[in-house]
């Protein structure tokens, strides 16, 4: 099977930015493992990549898992944005339409937000940047842009710590970030990106 260039781009962003696996990149980007194995062999993870992996395991297996439906996660997340929004008096309105790619209007400037629960795979968090519909046997993949949002908003779900960045921040990650690029990036529970 023959893949893009923009996968194997993607691939390689997701290891050396992200430090992904070969099976959480396998995943992600729906190719083989020996395709990302074999794209991959010239970006090893260091000794130190490997050891920061392993500390998060350790952090993640003190989390206790959530037994509740993706779509009841996805709704606490919306709630803990909103409540943290409301705490700091900033006003804040929810799309009457559930088909909106708008989940939250923020501030007097009215800035659009979709808000993601931060997954983890693999001891990694991550914030998703795109939205999977299916539709009977047709699955389509939808990365969020400046015409559809504002603002990409992950909310980790086990901390309360809210992730906010621009969409124009994120243009040159394609499906993922995770939460340590988005704190190199100074995303972590920055709610002034409402108050101008």
């Amino acid at each position: 099977m023959s893949h893009s260039k923009d996968i194997r781009n993607e691939a390689i962003r997701l290891r050396t930015d992200e430090y992904l696996g070969l099976g959480d990149i396998s995943t992600l980007l729906k190719i083989s493992k020996s395709t990302a194995s074999l794209w991959l062999k010239d970006y090893p993870l260091s000794e130190g990549d490997l050891l920061e992996k392993r500390k998060f395991k350790v952090i993640q297996s003190s989390i206790p898992s959530k037994k509740c439906s993706t779509s009841m996660l996805g709704m606490a997340a919306e709630y803990i944005f909103i409540a943290r929004l409301l705490l700091l008096g900033l006003e804040c309105y929810t799309p009457v339409s559930g088909s909106s790619k708008v989940d939250v209007i923020v501030g007097n400037n009215l800035r659009r937000c979709q808000v993601k629960t931060i997954r983890i795979s693999n001891n990694m968090k991550f914030l998703p940047l795109t939205k999977v519909n299916s539709h009977l046997s047709k699955v389509n993949t939808h990365r969020y842009s400046d015409l559809d949002i504002d603002v990409m908003v992950g909310v980790d779900i086990d901390t309360f710590d809210v992730y906010i960045a621009p969409i124009a921040l994120l243009d040159t990650y394609k499906t993922t970030v995770s939460l340590s690029t988005l704190e190199k990036l100074g995303c972590k529970n920055t709610f002034s990106v409402f108050s101008g």
